[in-house]
C-alpha cells in the first residue's frame, strides 16, 4: 500500500497530521495492483471513491492488527482524498 500523508499545519507549528489517505494496493500472488487515485502528472485529477473506501477499510484493519500485535498507540486512516 502507498499512502498520502497530509500535514498542512506543519508550517503553522502544529505537529499533528491532518490525514493519512491510502492511495494504492498491491499484492504479488495473485498479481493485483489497484490505484484509487487518477493522476495528472504530480497532481490528483480524480478519485475512485469505492476503491479508496475499500483501501481505507483494509488499511484500518491492517494497521489495527499491527498496533495490537506491537502494543503501539495510533489513530485510524482517513478515507477521503
Amino acid at each position: 500500500m502507498t499512502f498520502l500523508v497530509s500535514n498542512t499545519g506543519a508550517s503553522a507549528g502544529r505537529p499533528e497530521l491532518d490525514g493519512v489517505y491510502p492511495l494504492t494496493f498491491q499484492q504479488a500472488i495473485p498479481p493485483i495492483y489497484q490505484d484509487a487515485v487518477e493522476w495528472d502528472g504530480p497532481k490528483i485529477q480524480g478519485v475512485r471513491p469505492k476503491m479508496q473506501a475499500d483501501h481505507t477499510r483494509f488499511a484500518n484493519t491492517w494497521l489495527r492488527n499491527i498496533r495490537e500485535q506491537q502494543g503501539l498507540p495510533g489513530k485510524a486512516v482517513s478515507h477521503v482524498v
